[in-house]
């Protein structure tokens, strides 16, 4: 009896650690908002909100006519939604 308990519960945990995804691990939602009405809201990872902010940055450098603003918002990214370049 004590090992069918066992092998549901491990069943059980298998199927609920696959069902969530992994993806999301590692990532930050930011707002980019540009100056024409445009706002987007992303989940990111590292690398791409290193991008990111470069890119915004360079546009403040080197205005071209359009301003736009890079915002981290607090909180826990939601899972399975990334980003990709």
């Amino acid at each position: 009896m004590r090992r069918v308990v066992l092998s549901l519960a491990i069943a059980a945990g298998l199927a609920i650690g696959s069902a969530v995804p992994s993806a999301a691990i590692g990532t930050t939602e930011v707002t980019l908002t540009c100056d024409d009405g445009t706002s987007t809201s992303l989940i990111v990872d590292a690398d791409t909100l290193t991008g990111l902010t470069l890119a915004v940055q360079a546009m403040i450098d080197y205005p071209a006519g359009l301003t736009c603003t890079l915002v981290k918002l607090p909180g826990l990214a939601t899972f399975g939604a990334v980003a990709l370049e």
